[in-house]
């Protein structure tokens, strides 16, 4: 974004979005009727303030938790965020503290049912540890970059799983190593 010039920031946030967000048809938001509802709203004179405002209203109905809007604090001007997803009903539901004991007692569970040794520790015992961690990591970053693929191709679900096995994949693998 260029400095205090709130037609050019908007310009550059419409036109960003627009050629890099793959998941509009998939949120059902026409960006372009976007772009013909808050455009009119921008003028030079518009505050940073209200700018902000403008582009929360804008990218809101996206409803997708990856995407943020931060404003520096600046002067008398706090930091401000925003980000179009509603906190989600599991969330709502649970206390911290119950979704911490969750995610404790799962772990265990996997755990004690042997998935941390049955993945990458087997490998490990068998490769060496140095071994499994280059080729651990290796796989992560295939999927990873195949995640950044899927995305910009507009492929929700290939993302989606690409970008949740090469998470598994590491935590196997510490998991494993942390075993040992």
């Amino acid at each position: 974004m260029s400095g205090r010039d709130p037609e050019k920031n908007f310009e550059a946030l419409w036109k960003t979005f627009y050629k890099r967000y793959p998941f509009f048809d998939l949120r059902k938001v026409d960006w372009k009727k976007q772009y013909a509802t808050f455009r009119p709203k921008v003028t030079k004179d518009i505050t940073d303030d209200e700018l902000f405002d403008i582009f929360c209203r804008m990218i809101d109905p996206l409803d997708d938790g990856h995407v943020e809007l931060i404003a520096k604090a600046s002067g008398d001007r706090k930091k401000r965020y925003f980000n179009p997803e509603p906190k989600p009903r599991f969330w709502r539901e649970f206390t911290s503290r119950q979704i911490k004991q969750l995610f404790k007692t799962t772990e265990k569970t996997l755990v004690a049912n042997g998935f941390g040794k049955l993945g990458l520790g087997w490998v490990s015992e068998r490769l060496g540890r140095e071994n499994t961690m280059i080729g651990a990591f290796a796989m992560s970053g295939v999927l990873l970059i195949g995640s950044v693929a899927a995305g910009n191709a507009g492929s929700e679900s290939l993302f989606l799983v690409t970008a949740i096995v090469a998470v598994v994949c590491v935590l196997l693998f510490r998991r494993a190593v942390s075993r040992r």
